[in-house]
């Protein structure tokens, strides 16, 4: 019975410090490796998107410049011409879940790659500037031709 409610009180004290811990942001030592081992991993899998991206656009790009050959619909049996219409339709959500994919390894990079105490300067950057904007342009660039904070369109 003692035995027990030394178990017991383990447990409580255990579960104690995992709460503190929890408050506190800490992570533990496994979630640390794991963290730092999917980090290592980012580059590459981004890598591996904008190549999947890269082939899809490309594919549909090939099925765009078949389409426009002199005499394409005359000499290609319509079965064909479904088969192509189909597969370039298959490609546009396709691409749109690579980018969706891209864009949420791209901030996950961004963001362990900053140190937190930039964290605010982060939010602020994203209120600044449309999309484009964000992806091409620059703080000094924006703050130098006044562009507006998430323009329309």
């Amino acid at each position: 019975m003692l035995r027990a409610g030394g178990v017991a009180r383990a447990e409580a004290a255990g579960g104690a410090k995992a709460a503190t811990a929890a408050a506190s942001g800490a992570l533990s030592w496994e979630e640390q490796k794991k963290r730092a081992n999917r980090l290592k991993q980012l580059p590459a899998k981004r890598d591996q998107v904008v190549a999947a991206i890269e082939a899809a656009e490309a594919r549909k790009a090939a099925i765009h410049a078949i389409w426009c050959e002199p005499g394409y619909y005359e000499k290609t049996p319509p079965a064909e011409v479904t088969k192509l219409e189909d597969e370039e339709k298959e490609l546009g959500p396709k691409i749109d879940a690579l980018l969706a994919e891209w864009e949420a390894l791209e901030a996950e990079i961004a963001e362990a790659s900053l140190p937190a105490q930039f964290r605010c300067l982060q939010a602020a950057a994203r209120e600044v500037g449309g999309r484009q904007i964000q992806n091409r342009g620059t703080v000094g660039g924006n703050l130098c031709n006044a562009s507006p904070p998430n323009p329309p369109g």
